[in-house]
């Protein structure tokens, strides 16, 4: 009975989250339209209301609705899906212990350093609530993070310092006389020839 009401919760979520996505036709017909077709308002109250269903469903440990919303790439990841505590998916997730759906925001590259209004990560929250493995999981992902950074900041600085390439010499001249009306050439890079005259020879 408990798993029967568990997958209609689910459902109920996950047709949310799907009429969320979408603008009623007859609302939209009578406001201004933006370049992408969709109007200002209408995308505006549906981005509103795809937040409003992610935090729900993260609260609520529903996988599946998480796992779509993500899927979809209509929301970033780390949106902040609390205005009071401007916590964001991986910190609501980290309070309730739902460690599957960290997992799952971390796989979609949510930011495990990032700190909420109170300025706590999520691996300090879930450390609060007591959910050790999740607190353990989300420090390891921070520090593996906080090395790549580091090693991309090196190669950066390595880069910067390196002295530049120096400019490469320009070929000698190859003057040679014809004899023809007394004409030089000069033979010039990349195969170019000059030709003048001596005008004092002329004289």
């Amino acid at each position: 009975h408990y798993a029967s009401l568990q997958h209609a919760s689910s459902a109920r979520s996950m047709s949310s989250f799907n009429g969320s996505m979408s603008a009623s036709p007859a609302a939209s017909m009578s406001q201004p339209r933006s370049p992408t077709g969709r109007t200002a308002s209408a995308g505006k109250n549906s981005d509103a209301n795809a937040l409003r269903s992610l935090r729900y469903s993260v609260l609520r440990g529903e996988f599946e609705v998480v796992q779509q919303a993500l899927a979809a790439q209509t929301l970033q990841v780390d949106a902040v899906l609390d205005p009071k505590t401007q916590q964001r998916a991986v910190h609501l997730a980290a309070s309730k212990g739902r460690d599957a759906i960290v997992q799952l925001l971390l796989q979609h590259s949510a930011d495990p350093a990032a700190v909420d209004g109170a300025g706590k990560t999520a691996a300090e929250i879930a450390s609060d609530k007591g959910f050790s493995v999740i607190a353990a999981n989300l420090q390891a992902c921070q520090r593996r993070q906080q090395s790549a950074q580091a090693i991309q900041e090196q190669v950066k600085r390595k880069d910067d310092a390196a002295p530049a390439a120096p400019a490469a010499a320009l070929p000698a001249l190859n003057w040679k006389k014809t004899g023809v009306n007394d004409k030089h050439f000069m033979s010039l890079p990349m195969g170019a020839t000059l030709s003048m005259y001596n005008h004092d020879e002329e004289a």
